[in-house]
């Protein structure tokens, strides 16, 4: 499946940003959430929910759930034409998905296809 990142006018992507910022404060963790994002592009989505990777949210909405060195970092995305559409990310600090987040990624979710995206 292939990996679309979300993009603002101005070409940078929500979740290319929050990466960024995971870079700059921990490579390693940036590598392990990365290697995750890249799991959606080679895995079916059906064995990611069974493996409890990835759950269903609403509405299409996903949640690729990555615990690393005690952090709770979440990627929200939708599927849509075989493309996987990365919408919204953060730092999870509770058991609950914040219901702004999920508000913010199905807002996103309606932007879906577009031309503004960065491929990844």
């Amino acid at each position: 499946m292939e990996i679309r990142l979300l993009a603002r006018e101005n070409n940078k992507s929500y979740v290319g940003e929050f990466l960024g910022t995971v870079a700059a404060t921990d490579k390693k963790a940036f590598l392990f959430v990365s290697d995750r994002i890249t799991s959606l592009r080679d895995n079916p989505l059906g064995q990611l929910l069974a493996a409890e990777q990835v759950k269903k949210i609403r509405d299409g909405l996903y949640e690729l759930r990555v615990k690393f060195r005690g952090m709770c970092y979440r990627i929200l995305f939708i599927v849509k034409e075989a493309i996987c559409w990365l919408l919204h990310a953060i730092v999870k600090k509770t058991d609950k998905l914040p219901p702004n987040d999920i508000k913010i990624a199905l807002d996103r979710a309606k932007l879906v296809p577009s031309k503004n995206f960065t491929t990844l």
